[in-house]
């Protein structure tokens, strides 16, 4: 990248929204051993409107406590950290503030796809004995890179090779302090999203690309003898069955 160029993306990221300030307390609670669930719980009350969008998740069936959260401190109790935290990271980062009319996105159905995939890949890191939650913020954040993509300006400055929805997020999230070790896992997304081959060995990346593969299927077409299926079940030494299942459990 060019100085001139260096100066524009340097100018890009500062236009992407600040995260809010119960955003960026949970997001240092994530990465403090010390920290207690009582403070994390206070700083997640200081911004109601996140708080009733965590609540309002927490409290779906996808993540089993469908009535059971009636306050921050639940939902830290029921859901853990690295969950919560991907969860607040989709009610702050969703447009309006990252989507423009030019591009229509279907908001929360984006959203509930996107828990649904780092849900997904929490499990299959799970099942190969990977950092699950790694998994699941990165893939929270990939699916900030996908907005941040489709809203690119002409004029942001990045190198073409940069402007894919992995390398934004990995900007993104060093802009916004996310850990490094969720950095890397989307440096290294955008290299194995260039691969089309859906084996290989698993890791915090390649299970994130198998969840998206998995959620782009047709719903008709979800079954234990689909290639893909059967090909991702294989690499995570799974049977189909159980994947389907761990795939269909975010339908409702």
């Amino acid at each position: 990248m060019t100085p001139s160029k260096g100066r524009q993306a340097k100018a890009w990221l500062q236009t992407l929204p600040a995260l809010p300030k119960a955003a960026e307390k949970i997001l240092r609670a994530l990465q403090d051993e010390h920290a207690s669930w009582r403070s994390t719980a206070a700083a997640l009350e200081e911004d109601a409107v996140i708080t009733l969008r965590v609540l309002s998740l927490a409290n779906s069936p996808f993540y089993g406590a469908a009535g059971r959260v009636h306050s921050a401190g639940d939902a830290i109790q029921i859901l853990g950290l690295s969950t919560l935290t991907g969860i607040v990271l989709a009610s702050a980062l969703r447009p309006p503030t990252l989507c423009t009319e030019t591009s229509p996105v279907d908001v929360e159905s984006f959203w509930r796809q996107g828990l649904h995939t780092a849900q997904l890949a929490r499990f299959m890191a799970s099942a190969a004995d990977l950092d699950g939650d790694l998994s699941y913020l990165a893939a929270v954040l990939y699916k900030t890179g996908q907005l941040l993509h489709l809203t690119l300006p002409a004029n942001a400055g990045l190198d073409e090779q940069d402007q894919n929805a992995p390398t934004l997020a990995a900007l993104a999230g060093e802009h916004w302090g996310l850990p490094p070790p969720v950095v890397q896992v989307l440096r290294d997304l955008a290299g194995v999203l260039d691969d089309a081959e859906l084996g290989g060995e698993p890791s915090p990346a390649r299970v994130i690309c198998w969840a998206a593969s998995l959620l782009d299927l047709p719903p008709q077409e979800v079954a234990e003898t689909h290639p893909t299926v059967l090909a991702i079940a294989q690499a995570l030494s799974l049977s189909p069955a159980t994947l389907v299942q761990q795939l269909k459990a975010g339908d409702g």
